[in-house]
């Protein structure tokens, strides 16, 4: 079973890797502040070495679609 966990872990969903997946919604379920979920979030993907967040991160209002 920890094999299969380990290879599902590994996996990309929409070109995201699983095990960040698991980390983005434990810190959602765990602070409700979305200040404090941004600054864990990048402390923890910091210790991924993934220094930089994507542009989806800061407040963009949203679009309208027609």
């Amino acid at each position: 079973m920890q094999h299969y966990v380990k290879m599902m872990l590994g996996r990309r969903i929409a070109g995201i890797p699983a095990e960040h997946w698991m980390l983005f919604f434990k810190l959602h379920a765990e602070a409700k502040d979305p200040e404090e979920i941004l600054a864990r979030l990048h402390s923890q993907l910091g210790k991924l070495c993934i220094t930089e967040l994507p542009v989806w991160h800061m407040d963009v209002p949203p679009t309208s679609v027609p």
